[in-house]
């Protein structure tokens, strides 16, 4: 399987266009898999939970994992209940990539295609695709969509959501930064 023709396809949208919240939906049965709650200034800036959970403040009932973005690096610490922390980290400065180890192996969050696309791709050690990660340019409810290109175990996605949510949230930083926002 590969991106063209996905294992699995899950839509990444906002509730409205001022949340939040993220919710994170199978594209073809619609089901709710995972909600993301955002936050700025507290120790993690995202916290993710399996399914429709509360996601009230305080609670840790099926917590994911968490993200945390650095103000001053471009490294973000992920941690998931699995797999428990990951540390992204960019190979260079100018590099949009990150890089962290699942499973014992390498992988890499990368720019898919030109210098200009908003379009990200997940790369395993060996160099096969693991997922993309499309952005739209003009929606502000749907955030993203993830393209996973084989089966994976519910920990190894866990983590492929919980990363690609990462950068997601610290490209969107990046650009409100950039507009001056």
């Amino acid at each position: 399987m590969d991106a063209a023709n996905p294992w699995q396809t899950l839509d990444v949208h906002a509730p409205h266009c001022c949340s939040r919240r993220l919710q994170i939906t199978d594209a073809s049965t619609k089901t709710l898999l995972y909600t993301c709650v955002r936050k700025t200034f507290s120790r993690n800036d995202m916290t993710i939970h399996r399914g429709g959970s509360s996601g009230k403040e305080g609670s840790q009932d099926d917590v994911v994992g968490h993200v945390s973005l650095h103000c001053w690096s471009s490294t973000i610490d992920a941690e998931t209940t699995a797999e428990g922390p990951v540390q992204m980290k960019t190979p260079s400065f100018w590099s949009g990539s990150h890089r962290f180890v699942c499973e014992g192996a390498a992988w890499t969050w990368e720019r898919d295609g030109s210098l200009w696309s908003c379009d990200l791709r997940l790369m395993d050690e060996k160099g096969l695709l693991v997922a993309t990660l499309e952005r739209p340019t003009w929606s502000y409810s749907k955030l993203g969509r993830f393209k996973i290109a084989r089966k994976l175990s519910g920990e190894t996605l866990d983590l492929v959501v919980v990363t690609g949510l990462a950068k997601l949230e610290a490209k969107q930083r990046h650009e409100m930064a950039s507009a001056g926002g």
